[in-house]
């Protein structure tokens, strides 16, 4: 994960088109089994569905035709990414190459575990992907097959209002905000899927060269014009996102005024603690929490 020296021109130097023909999942995949296959990485973190297909679970993946049952970016986030790499490598660096793939906000979570020493990311190659957001849990256990519908949809129309409400305002869906990654999968700007894989470490770079991608464009354009198309629509949505997210604040702010107000918002705790559980930077020496303060 050691940043480039010059983020800006590498970006331009060594990007490469992910050939998507066959769909944007199908090329993510199809990508990491010849990584795989190749020897690049050992194994992939990566999220799979459940058997009751009603959730998903990050796997640890080292045969190639399991990928197959894999999900880059699944329409809904039970689990954080960031945690799970936690989980991972709690006991120290790993001694096997392991690729993970995961959000922006999964990167920035996992890079708040190593502070904590809590993450180790030494033979870890994060990978991360332009970010539509999650369905609300709740909608989707209601009917998953229709939820997983109305994500992909969403997806194919860059839209997000059916995402989860945390979603709608995040500004931190892509490269710019993805510091640790190593590569990251770009498709915003870009029609029928196209994708772009710009290298955002010396290691991302090495890794492209070792699998050959090539600058090499598609049916959408060349190498320049898909990066320009994808760089200015994450512009021109973080813009947006950001000011939602300032509104956002501003409600927030007046629902919370004064401790009345406060207390209406927390009053319907029950000390169930799944909030500690899911927050993957959820960390303290001495949890009050778990203390005996409150049994």
């Amino acid at each position: 994960t050691e940043p480039a020296e010059d983020k800006e021109g590498h970006v331009d130097a060594n990007a490469a088109v992910l050939p998507t023909k066959e769909g944007f999942e199908p090329a993510v995949i199809q990508w990491l089994k010849e990584a795989l296959n190749r020897n690049v990485f050992e194994a992939v973190l990566i999220p799979v569905e459940t058997p009751a297909e009603d959730s998903f679970a990050y796997l640890l993946i080292k045969d190639p035709k399991f990928l197959d049952l894999a999900s880059p970016l699944p329409p809904i986030m039970p689990v954080q990414g960031g945690k799970a790499i936690g989980r991972l490598t709690m006991r120290g660096d790993l001694n096997k190459r392991v690729a993970a793939i995961i959000r922006p906000c999964e990167d920035r979570a996992a890079i708040e575990l190593t502070k904590l020493k809590q993450a180790h990311l030494t033979n870890l190659t994060l990978i991360t992907l332009d970010c539509p957001g999650v369905l609300p849990l709740s909608d989707y256990l209601d009917d998953p097959a229709a939820g997983a519908a109305r994500f992909r949809e969403a997806v194919e129309q860059d839209n997000r209002s059916p995402m989860r409400p945390t979603c709608q305002i995040c500004h931190r869906f892509s490269l710019a905000e993805a510091p640790a990654t190593d590569l990251h999968i770009g498709t915003l700007g870009n029609d029928d899927g196209a994708a772009v894989i710009v290298p955002g470490s010396l290691e991302g770079e090495r890794i492209l060269a070792q699998m050959g991608l090539t600058e090499d464009g598609d049916e959408s354009g060349n190498l320049p014009e898909m990066l320009e198309r994808w760089s200015t629509r994450a512009e021109q949505l973080t813009a947006t996102q950001t000011e939602h997210r300032s509104e956002a604040h501003a409600q927030l702010q007046e629902q919370v005024a004064g401790a009345d107000r406060l207390l209406d918002i927390f009053g319907s705790c029950i000390n169930c603690h799944n909030c500690q559980r899911v927050c993957p930077v959820c960390y303290c020496r001495q949890c009050y929490f778990e203390s005996t303060a409150l049994k």
